[in-house]
């Protein structure tokens, strides 16, 4: 029998995603409480949010940012590794994917101090990953990595949107 996860993988990767949501969020405010005269390096995506927050450029951010980023990402950052690793089975493969995905999760979003949530998140989504690639194979873990990481990206846009800055 499958633990309840991988048995509603889909609920599961919504999950993951909300999960990523808090993790930014607390990483953010703990960063803003203990070290509010540092100030971040570029991040990808944050510096490019458009000013103008009309219905069309949240959709059209949608789009681009909960769908088709999540799904390079996915691809470039998660499969690709994943088959060269593949082979490496245990502790030892999982160890490594999920290392190796969540420093290029923080190189990727600016290599600092504040890039250190997505680092993690990246791998939280690299052992999201590699659970369902070992369960239910490649296919069904690349969408439901896209998934978490289109709610994760989703969500925050919302917030953005409801909120305000980046």
């Amino acid at each position: 029998m499958k633990a309840w996860p991988l048995r509603r993988v889909w609920v599961s990767s919504t999950l993951v995603g909300g999960l990523c949501v808090v993790v930014m969020l607390c990483m953010k405010v703990g960063l803003f409480v203990a070290l509010p005269e540092v100030t971040p390096a570029f991040r990808a995506g944050e510096t490019t949010a458009p000013e103008n927050k009309a219905l069309l450029t949240l959709f059209r951010e949608l789009v681009i940012s909960a769908a088709l980023i999540p799904f390079i990402e996915t691809l470039l950052v998660f499969y690709l590794p994943g088959l060269a690793l593949h082979r490496v089975r245990g502790r030892v493969g999982a160890v490594a994917f999920v290392g190796f995905t969540g420093a290029v999760g923080w190189a990727f979003h600016g290599a600092d101090i504040h890039a250190l949530a997505h680092g993690l998140c990246f791998a939280l989504l690299g052992a999201w990953f590699w659970t369902v690639m070992v369960a239910q194979g490649r296919g069904r873990a690349v969408l439901a990595t896209t998934l978490a990481h289109g709610t994760w990206n989703g969500l925050l846009l919302l917030l953005w949107f409801v909120w305000g800055g980046t």
